[in-house]
């Protein structure tokens, strides 16, 4: 994520993945799309909490059992590895609730970049509220003078 060299007139995008990195790499992304004044919406489906974690391990587990056997294209390793000897649904599953550990809130992810936010570029940090979890996105772009 940090190799990335942004040019002008380019919005980058991430989904669901910001998580993944240390606050550091996080901070690092958004100072470097910050000092070149380009545009990004980064957009995260998951939040911590209790919800979330049984969401996520029942989409992880039942949902993977209910539709492995139709994902396209048929595999027989993957029906192996889910039904016989279930790798899939442990790794699939311990991923799922990381990432629910390693998420933030919108005021956890506003605090960590603040400090970026400058007269000539604006980043703001919203939420979605839906009943089936909140949308979290961050919102960078330059400031019209």
């Amino acid at each position: 994520m940090l190799e990335i060299q942004p040019e002008e007139n380019t919005v980058y995008t991430t989904y669901n993945a910001f998580h993944h990195f240390p606050k550091t790499q996080q901070k690092a992304f958004v100072k470097k799309m910050a000092a070149h004044k380009t545009c990004f919406l980064i957009g995260e489906i998951l939040t911590p909490g209790f919800f979330n974690g049984v969401k996520i391990l029942l989409t992880a587990t039942l949902l993977q059992l209910l539709t492995a056997a139709f994902v396209k294209p048929f595999s027989l390793p993957r029906l192996f590895f889910t039904y016989i000897i279930p790798v899939n649904l442990f790794t699939v599953t311990y991923d799922g609730i990381i990432s629910v550990i390693r998420s933030k809130t919108a005021k956890e992810y506003n605090d960590l970049l603040q400090d970026i936010s400058n007269p000539s570029y604006s980043i703001t940090v919203h939420t979605i509220k839906n009943w089936k979890g909140d949308l979290v996105y961050i919102k960078g772009e330059p400031v019209n003078t």
